[in-house]
């Protein structure tokens, strides 16, 4: 079964719209509440942003989700795939809520680091009851993995993995939600590859939405997203690899696709350990902050990690169609590649002081 063109042209452009329109109360609200992101030594706007960008994102993705109901040619069938699985339907709502929740609350009264992992760590155990599971990956040097039920802990780590990732990248304007994206495109190139109509539409729409939310948030940004909009969008990048039927396929695009914004994480998180810091306490040792101390202008420090996304999200939609070992070798070499660049930027960094 496959998605037509249309309706998911449909979900796309009316998530976009209703970012942009959404995007003008949220500004105004934040404003006239107080709910602002002060500027500080260590962030790159300096002036008081609103945030209120995860909020944008839910209203989008859910009007583009209605929008493709009601406007756009269905088939039963395709009605019955996405409307008819109660259980995920509520998972998938509930989820998208709580990611929302928790980094809405965190950018108005900052959370411990521990206590968001124990909420994010829910969000992933939740996912896995309500049937977003990883029970079955396949091995790129011998036969699938089954997991069954030790799937659960494998499901909860990747949702953390992700929620963490585009919290730790969302660190320029524009950044974060450009990059996720790319990611969701590649979702979509593989979803409507594998006749997966439902997440086809899902990544259809979150893209509408991240695209249309841009306009609010490209350098100089009127909008932040803040924790509660990229904690939104990791979730949902979680969510749309696990919502087809070839979870190993789409697992390996996204990671692939992220490899770039993965890499910082975990070196961030090992810099920050080796150097007897907490390991969430956030620096200005990011990727983007190396580019910048290098003399690069913000946009074009976005614009660069934009096109490594895009390499690796088209690189990661072909790869798809290859056996899984060609994957597993290009991500491998992609890793490679980052640390040289990543350890590469840190040498001139130490040069030049």
């Amino acid at each position: 079964m496959t998605m037509p063109a249309s309706t998911l042209a449909a979900g796309a452009a009316a998530a976009a719209v209703l970012a942009v329109a959404a995007g003008f109360p949220a500004r105004w609200g934040a404003r006239r509440i107080g709910w602002l992101d002060q500027p500080t030594g260590r962030k790159a706007h300096e002036r008081p942003v609103p945030f209120g960008g995860g909020i944008v994102l839910v209203v989008a993705m859910l009007g583009g989700l209605c929008a493709a109901r009601w406007l756009a040619p269905w088939t039963s069938e395709t009605n019955a795939l996405l409307f008819g699985q109660t259980t995920m339907t509520a998972a998938l709502l509930t989820g998208l809520a709580l990611s929302l929740a928790l980094g809405a609350w965190d950018d108005w009264r900052p959370l411990s680091p521990w206590a968001k992992l124990a909420v994010q760590a829910g969000i992933g155990a939740l996912m896995y009851a309500g049937g977003f599971r990883i029970e079955r990956l396949t091995n790129p040097f011998g036969p699938a993995m089954e997991f069954g039920v030790p799937g659960w802990p494998i499901t909860v780590a990747w949702y953390v993995a992700l929620m963490n990732a585009l919290n730790l990248i969302d660190g320029l304007d524009g950044l974060a939600a450009g990059v996720a994206a790319i990611a969701g495109l590649t979702v979509l190139g593989v979803s409507a590859s594998w006749s997966q109509p439902s997440a086809a539409l899902l990544s259809a729409i979150f893209v509408g939405a991240c695209v249309g939310f841009l306009a609010h948030n490209f350098h100089p940004a009127r909008l932040f997203l803040g924790d509660g909009g990229s904690q939104t969008l990791g979730f949902c990048l979680a969510t749309l690899t696990l919502e087809t039927g070839t979870k190993g396929s789409a697992m390996m695009a996204m990671l692939v696709a992220l490899t770039l914004p993965l890499v910082d994480a975990v070196f961030a998180f090992v810099r920050r350990v080796a150097l007897g810091r907490h390991p969430f306490m956030a620096d200005q040792r990011h990727l983007h902050h190396r580019l910048l101390a290098l003399g690069l202008s913000h946009r074009r420090v976005v614009l660069i990690v934009y096109y490594f996304s895009a390499v690796n999200g088209v690189l990661a939609y072909l790869l798809a169609k290859f056996p899984p070992i060609a994957t597993a070798w290009v991500f491998l070499m992609l890793l490679v590649g980052f640390f040289l660049l990543i350890e590469s930027l840190a040498s001139i960094e130490r040069a030049g002081k």
